[in-house]
């Protein structure tokens, strides 16, 4: 079957299935290094759709609370690796 055969859908999806491996790939690398950026107190754990970070109060370290000053760690990290891309 040549492109022109196929139709939009079909084109998406064959478009989709080809470059579906690189996205994967590249977003398992960026959770890679996200996951060696922070603090190694944060538990990380692999999802279908790259990593996930949990900590006792997480979000009140990351955000700030009702009386508690932030301490980021994970926005830092971002911050750090879209340096290090530039």
């Amino acid at each position: 079957m040549n492109a022109r055969a196929l139709t939009g859908a079909a084109l998406a999806a064959a478009l989709k299935r080809a470059a579906e491996p690189a996205v994967r790939a590249g977003r398992e690398r960026a959770a890679a290094r996200l996951g060696a950026a922070i603090d190694p107190a944060i538990e990380r754990r692999r999802t279908a759709d790259g990593i996930a970070f949990a900590a006792p109060g997480l979000f009140a370290r990351e955000h700030g609370g009702f009386g508690l000053e932030a301490a980021p760690v994970l926005a830092p990290a971002i911050a750090r690796l879209r340096e290090r891309r530039a």
